[in-house]
């Protein structure tokens, strides 16, 4: 039963980094090329009808975004991921910043009320599972929620707090 696991397993795996290694230049690409534009447009006057460009004198509200997974093998991925949430929440406490948390994922829901009790912040309660198979909808829904809490100005900035694969040994 166990080799039988083993196996699916490492099906599993070898499946996922496939993906991630597919994707990572593509994904690499969209952000240069969004950042090339953006670059240009800056100064350009166009930043009172392109609210997205909208640079703050001041960062006084910070929105944080939490990836987690919803259940799994992978814990040193949560924990992780839940202790870099906590210690940036508290560079932005030690500012007198209280961030606004949209969390992804059963695990960082959990880590709200079990791990992060010390820290100040304000849970939008706005939260999305991390299915296994990600689909655009779902994406879609994420960003529609960000994208919202900054253009209604609740937020100046948003920081996403996740993780970047590099390969099995490695992390």
């Amino acid at each position: 039963l166990t080799d039988a696991m083993r196996l699916v397993a490492a099906a599993k795996v070898r499946r996922a980094q496939d993906g991630v290694k597919k994707s990572r230049p593509f994904s690499e690409e969209l952000t240069s090329m969004i950042k090339g534009i953006v670059k240009k447009l800056k100064g350009s006057g166009l930043e009172a009808e392109l609210p997205m460009l909208r640079v703050p004198e001041k960062v006084s509200q910070v929105g944080i975004l939490m990836v987690t997974s919803n259940r799994g093998l992978c814990g040193g991925y949560n924990a992780f991921i839940v202790k870099k949430t906590k210690a940036r929440i508290q560079t932005l406490n030690d500012q007198g910043i209280v961030p606004k948390l949209i969390v992804i994922g059963n695990k960082g829901k959990m880590a709200l009320t079990q791990r992060m009790y010390d820290v100040n912040f304000n849970y939008t309660g706005t939260f999305f599972d991390f299915p296994d198979t990600l689909r655009a909808n779902l994406v879609s829904n994420i960003g529609d929620a960000v994208r919202n809490l900054f253009l209604s100005g609740e937020v100046d900035k948003v920081e996403v707090v996740s993780a970047k694969f590099f390969n099995l040994v490695k992390n």
